[in-house]
């Protein structure tokens, strides 16, 4: 029998290989881990299909997030108990703070939980009536998607009886800068301008020079 040393062995192996180089010289497909983006995209924001209530058909993730600062919230038109109106007259009142920077640095979403019931004619006419200004829109898609969505984001109970019920769910907002995974999230009852302030806190150092609001808009549950 031919004995092989080291160095025979590993010769024989290159040649058995076409002459390729050593392994430790190629980029092999699982070499490199997926970045903290990455792996918050492919865990927290699908790539799902949604209309918006201005009847356009756009990807959440590349059309919507990519590159962008976000304020995400879910609500439904025949919310019974009143939350989604309270929380939406809130995030009003932070746009307001906001100013122009929304629909130019800063987007707001509002993703339906009744995708069956919330037409795209019943969230443009649910955003008449609250007089949503450039640069906010609500969102409607299949039921499964909107759930994938949802409980990436965190917005879930883990009862799961509980879970299925929207009427349970929390008037909360995530808000967020996509390309540096700067995230964060508050109670849509808190002080309009703690919000805005925590959604600009977000940002990159260099974006928030001289950006926080002044005083509070209002109080979200008396409007005063």
């Amino acid at each position: 029998m031919t004995t092989l040393n080291r160095r025979k062995w590993l010769g024989a192996a290159a040649l058995s290989l076409g002459g390729a180089a050593p392994a430790q010289a190629w980029e092999l497909p699982w070499s490199k881990p997926p970045s903290a983006r990455e792996t918050l995209q492919r865990r927290a924001l699908p790539d799902i299909a949604v209309q918006t209530h201005d009847g356009k058909s756009v990807h959440f993730y590349r059309d919507l997030v990519k590159d962008k600062m976000v304020v995400l919230n879910f609500m439904y038109v025949n919310c019974s108990d009143g939350t989604c109106p309270v929380a939406t007259y809130s995030l009003k009142l932070v746009q307001q703070q906001l100013g122009d920077r929304v629909g130019r640095d800063i987007f707001f979403y509002s993703m339906t939980l009744d995708p069956e019931r919330d037409t795209v004619e019943m969230l443009r006419n649910y955003a008449d009536v609250h007089g949503v200004g450039a640069g906010w829109r609500f969102l409607r898609a299949r039921r499964s998607d909107t759930n994938e969505l949802r409980r990436g984001l965190g917005f879930y109970d883990r009862d799961p009886g509980l879970d299925a019920q929207k009427s349970n769910h929390l008037a909360m907002i995530r808000f967020g800068h996509e390309p540096t995974v700067a995230w964060g999230s508050v109670s849509a009852l808190r002080d309009p301008r703690v919000i805005a302030n925590a959604i600009l806190a977000t940002a990159p150092a260099s974006a928030r020079a001289s950006a926080a609001v002044g005083a509070p808009a209002g109080n979200p549950r008396t409007g005063s």
